[in-house]
């Protein structure tokens, strides 16, 4: 994205030297105070024009005009689903951009909306994008990660991140709980975030196949065997895992939530479950 925009301006994009932020890295919560004290002051002694930051905690005062993509709000709207600690520097963070003159781009029309509610003001989109492997490694990469579960080829639904309680696996074990008796098997991955996201619904030990921390290569050999991916999310900014299934061809079932409107081609994947 970065590049992209440099060439359609015409402008230079100029690398900063991690080592010009190593006094910032040495104590605790370094990252967002590198992000909002340390990032604006190299970048205008390096000879910066404009910050572009897409991480989502991008610097929102100094003397540079500053350019942030903000996934989401949902530390405002989901408090609950959220440790305490993320969500109290999330609010800060939030409150502070809500002041400040950055530019403010985000990932979905559902997210624009949201923040431009929040902000009172005009907010961009970039659309999001995936690269997925070639279909040639994409069979590779489906057939190993089948043989090392024991899976069956489009004989799964699979669901994203149970690590997290903003996915509503609630809803999803109530569908693991009709579909065993049709011979479909339920795959759950899940991640461990636990200073971002408070955990989930614990997992049944025998009616689901549950993968903790799967490779990239592993995920796209997942999406690519799944008969559909099942998302009941309660909130997202984007929501990757739409696009990475439709990225190789399976099918998914949503709620309205993130970037599901722009990414559905038909309105019977949007489910009205919240």
């Amino acid at each position: 994205m970065a590049a992209a925009l440099a060439s359609e301006r015409g402008v230079k994009l100029r690398e900063l030297e991690p080592s010009d932020f190593g006094l910032a890295r040495r104590f605790p919560g370094r990252d967002h105070f590198w992000e909002q004290m340390t990032i604006g002051r190299v970048a205008a002694r390096r000879g910066c024009d404009v910050i572009l930051s897409l991480a989502n905690w991008g610097p929102v005062r100094g003397a540079l005009p500053s350019v942030v993509v903000v996934h989401d709000n949902l530390t405002e709207t989901f408090p609950n689903l959220y440790t305490p600690a993320y969500r109290r520097a999330r609010s800060a963070y939030m409150a502070a951009l809500r002041r400040s003159a950055a530019t403010v781009v985000t990932v979905s029309s559902a997210s624009r909306r949201q923040l431009e509610a929040y902000r009172r003001r005009p907010v961009a989109i970039a659309r999001c994008g995936v690269r997925p492997p070639n279909p040639q490694h994409i069979d590779r990469l489906k057939a190993a990660v089948l043989e090392e579960r024991r899976l069956e080829d489009k004989g799964y639904l699979l669901f994203v991140g149970s690590h997290d309680a903003r996915k509503n696996w609630n809803f999803a074990r109530m569908v693991t709980d009709r579909v065993q008796h049709l011979g479909v098997e339920v795959v759950v991955t899940s991640r461990a975030l636990p200073n971002v996201f408070r955990q989930g619904e614990d997992l049944p030990t025998r009616a689901v196949t549950h993968i903790l921390d799967p490779s990239d290569e592993q995920m796209w050999g997942l999406y690519a065997g799944a008969l559909a991916l099942i998302h009941p999310s309660h909130g997202e900014g984007f929501g990757l895992p739409l696009l990475e299934a439709a990225a190789v061809g399976t099918p998914f079932l949503t709620t309205a939530v993130g970037a599901a409107e722009d990414i559905a081609v038909d309105g019977r994947q949007i489910l009205p479950l919240i």
